[in-house]
């Protein structure tokens, strides 16, 4: 929606008017194909991103804690993710260094990240300024791991735009989870023309109870033959 500038279009459709050429000044579709892509905590969901976003032609990068290439324990839907951890081409550490040459080599970032003593701001100003100005940041994994005040100030910077690190500016941001969560009525985000805010819903398909009652099954199955269960946050599992 970002790259197409979805939220002009929809402001003139929404008004009864034709969004013409000047509108969306002139060639302004951003294509995927050849984009680096990177994200941060590498889980099913993001494995899932990976594989939809490779599908589309763009390169993916990956920063998790140790750099590591890791194969994917749990539950696994046949036919989604990355299991073999094979589609990123490079893997970055969490290291501030390793974070740092990350976040100035992707055109958009995904952060999955959930939250903890560790990853609370884990993106703030010098990681801003560590993306390119021209940049998209999507927020997926727990809003406060992003500093929202940092965000906003590197969302309204302006100047030129040359597609490079080192400015405290991005072009512009998707996030499905903010701090504060709830966004209070007329947050600054809501009214950000390179902002798309979505009520952390990213997470509601139609499909999802099918999914929970599978990985039930299978871990009824598995327990009950002294196995150890898939997704477990504590006790015996795999």
């Amino acid at each position: 929606m970002h790259f197409h500038k979805m939220q002009k279009v929809m402001a003139s459709s929404n008004a009864g008017r034709w969004a013409g050429p000047l509108d969306l000044d002139g060639l302004f579709i951003r294509e995927i194909r050849g984009m680096t892509i990177g994200i941060i905590a590498y889980g099913h969901i993001a494995r899932e991103i990976a594989r939809l976003a490779s599908a589309f032609g763009a390169k993916i990068i990956v920063c998790n804690r140790d750099g590591e290439r890791k194969a994917m324990g749990g539950f696994h839907l046949e036919g989604t993710g990355d299991p073999t951890s094979s589609i990123p081409s490079r893997y970055f550490s969490t290291s501030k260094a390793s974070l740092h040459e990350f976040l100035g080599e992707c055109d958009v970032v995904v952060n999955m990240l959930p939250i903890s003593e560790q990853t609370h701001h884990f993106i703030g100003k010098g990681e801003l300024c560590a993306m390119k100005d021209n940049a998209l940041l999507v927020n997926a994994g727990r809003g406060e791991t992003i500093d929202t005040i940092a965000l906003i100030e590197a969302l309204e910077s302006k100047g030129l735009t040359n597609g490079c690190p080192g400015t405290f500016k991005i072009g512009g941001a998707c996030l499905d989870v903010t701090d504060p969560e709830p966004l209070p009525d007329n947050h600054v985000l809501f009214s950000m023309e390179n902002v798309i805010v979505t009520p952390h819903c990213s997470w509601a398909s139609v499909e999802l109870y099918d999914r929970v009652v599978d990985v039930l099954e299978t871990n009824k199955r598995k327990i009950e033959a002294g196995e150890g269960a898939l997704n477990a946050l504590r006790g015996k599992g795999e």
